[in-house]
């Protein structure tokens, strides 16, 4: 991605294009269209073995992508999505 993409002014999503890596983009359009997943959830759609690391490039591009902490009696995780959309559920 291009420095001259980013807007360090914007205050809602923005288009991104992440031409280079077909997987980013669909893990971005993912979390344009208003999901929250977790990184199982993300694996299991997608068939990628950790999508975190193409969370971290896309963070660095300038997308703020949120995330929480979601603790059960045996396990915890971190659920990741793009504050301001509203929908929950996105299927391909």
């Amino acid at each position: 991605m291009n420095k001259e993409d980013e807007n360090p002014n914007q205050t809602g999503p923005f288009i991104v294009n992440f031409a280079d890596n077909p997987m980013r983009q669909r893990i971005y359009k993912m979390f344009l269209a208003g999901g929250r997943y977790s990184v199982v959830q993300l694996s299991e759609i997608l068939k990628i073995p950790d999508p975190r690391s193409h969370i971290r490039y896309i963070r660095n591009a300038g997308i703020a992508i949120s995330d929480y902490w979601v603790k059960t009696e045996f396990s915890r995780y971190k659920v990741y999505f793009l504050a301001g959309t509203g929908k929950t559920n996105y299927s391909i």
